[in-house]
């Protein structure tokens, strides 16, 4: 099956933000600059790990209350269904932005406490990769599948890459 020009774009941004995903959660064992070993220790670098989440509901969340606040024809759409496309697009983001939010906050959670501290970095290097994933998610959303692939993946990845992580380090 031969690959249309939207999917080349799709698979060309996923394997890029593969590699990315790879060379910063993976290399991230080697810097050893959050390592944590005590309890409070990996509270306190799941407090970090937790701020670009939640740095990227808020934007995405404050950006449709703008947009409605704005816009007559959306300011009563949290009571019905919006009126424009932009409410539409905006939602649209909001709740990927969410539904990556709980996957990563739950996988943060996990590994801060099972990973073995020399791999404590990855965590935080995880959370980056996901604001800047988030941001440029949101950025080409508009451009359709391939213009938000990028920013999907730098998002996604490094939560799989951690959840993989912590299941295979807890098994050694």
């Amino acid at each position: 099956m031969a690959f249309d020009s939207e999917q080349k774009m799709i698979a060309k941004a996923a394997v890029l933000a593969l590699a990315v995903t790879v060379a910063a959660v993976f290399g991230a064992g080697h810097f050893n600059l959050l390592e944590a070993s005590e309890t409070e220790a990996r509270i306190g670098l799941l407090g970090i790990a937790f701020a670009p989440l939640a740095l990227a509901l808020f934007g995405n969340i404050a950006r449709l209350a703008n947009h409605r606040f704005a816009e007559p024809l959306d300011r009563n759409a949290a009571a019905a269904s919006s009126k424009t496309a932009k409410a539409d697009m905006l939602s649209a983001i909001l709740r990927n932005t969410h539904e990556q939010v709980t996957l990563a906050a739950m996988v943060y959670a996990i590994a801060a406490f099972a990973l073995p501290g020399h791999w404590t970095d990855a965590i935080a290097g995880s959370a980056a990769l996901f604001l800047i994933g988030r941001l440029i998610f949101a950025a080409g959303y508009a451009k359709g599948a391939g213009g938000r692939a990028f920013g999907f993946g730098l998002s996604f990845y490094p939560t799989v890459a951690l959840a993989l992580l912590t299941a295979v380090t807890a098994l050694i």
